[in-house]
This record gives C-alpha cells, sequence and structure tokens, in this order.
C-alpha cells in the first residue's frame, strides 16, 4: 500500500491536465464562433445602412441606379458620382473596414420590381476552424 498514495495522485492530475486541455478547446471554439458573429453583425449593419440610404433615394432604386453587375469587393472610383454610386461605395467601404482583410468581403445589389435583395459574402475560414471553408453568404431582402 505504499505506492497507492502516489498513483491516485497521478490519476488526479491526469484528469486534471484532459479537464484543462478541454476547457481551452472549448474557449477557442469559442472565440472562432464569435468572430464569424462579429462579421455577420458587421455585414447586417452595413446593409441595413445601405438599405436606409436606398430607402431616401427611392427613384433610383426604381430606375435600377443601386443594382450592381455581379459583386462589389471594392470601392470603385473616386468621391463624385450620382447619389447611388456614393451610397453603395460607403456600403463597400463599411464593410471592409469592419471585417478582417482576410474576409474578402464582397457585396452585390440586385432589386427587380421595387424590391431589393442585398447580398453580402466573405471567407469565413477563421471561424469554421479550417484554413478553406465556403465562403458564408447573408441576404437580405428589403422594399424602399
Amino acid at each position: 500500500m505504499a505506492g497507492a498514495g502516489l498513483i491516485e495522485v497521478l490519476v488526479a492530475v491526469l484528469l486534471l491536465a484532459i479537464g484543462g486541455l478541454s476547457v481551452a478547446m472549448a474557449q477557442a471554439t469559442a472565440l472562432r464562433r464569435t468572430q464569424g458573429a462579429m462579421l455577420s453583425t458587421t455585414a447586417v449593419h452595413a446593409s441595413a445602412s445601405l438599405a436606409d440610404a436606398m430607402r431616401a433615394n427611392h427613384q433610383a432604386v426604381l430606375d435600377g441606379a443601386y443594382n450592381t453587375a455581379g459583386e462589389l469587393c471594392a470601392a470603385t472610383g473616386g468621391a463624385g458620382g450620382d447619389l447611388a454610386q456614393q451610397d453603395l461605395r460607403r456600403w463597400v467601404d463599411a464593410l471592409a473596414a469592419g471585417m478582417d482583410a482576410r474576409a474578402a468581403v464582397c457585396g452585390a445589389v440586385d432589386c427587380q420590381a421595387g424590391s431589393c435583395q442585398l447580398e453580402v459574402s466573405w471567407d469565413d475560414a477563421r471561424a469554421a476552424g479550417r484554413d478553406s471553408a465556403p465562403r458564408t453568404s447573408l441576404v437580405l431582402g428589403i422594399a424602399p
């Protein structure tokens, strides 16, 4: 019985180490998920701002001035252009500023018959916990 106390201590240390590693893994997963949630929140806030601008410029929405030919991944042009172009530029700038540069965020707007769809897509590999992950997309429907 002389070595029984030592074995009990070793088993207790082993169990404590396994528990500590489990807590560390759970914390790392929570941090990744928080990053993904933050990117989604940024996309929603920036898109809500664009939706408000589109409601204020309703005639341009009806004329198709907000429609993008595919995805906008970077603001194009200078400070000039009409109000719709300026709103789109501010939207893309807000998305890029609020997200990690590795997210490679892009956005698209498609308006038809007075109803619009705003789509924001980004690389969410960090939240997925992998080096490469399918792009995450957020689609918002609005009726300006």
